[in-house]
């Protein structure tokens, strides 16, 4: 063997028992536009009860109402995930 296939073997090792150590973006594309919905919509929850009631963090739910009420953005679109950070 040569040493790229050992060291790729090894970093396969590594890579294969990660295990997830952060909660983020725990919740679903679902419950995401239902919250939207909830908030935004005839139901006219406030941010922190369909927060709580749906799973999602209030920051994460403020910044997607957000961009549907000013930027009009539709609710299937602002539901999608990111890439953490960057948003």
């Amino acid at each position: 063997m040569s040493i790229k296939n050992i060291f790729f073997m090894q970093i396969y090792a590594i890579v294969r028992k990660y295990k997830r150590k952060l909660e983020q973006q725990s919740w679903s594309e679902a419950s995401m536009v239902a919250a939207v919905e909830a908030v935004t919509g005839a139901e006219k929850l406030s941010l922190n009860s369909a927060a709580l009631q749906y799973g999602i963090p209030v920051a994460t739910l403020y910044r997607r109402v957000k961009k549907v009420k000013d930027e009009g953005v539709p609710t299937s679109v602002v539901s999608q995930k990111g890439l953490g950070r960057y948003r």
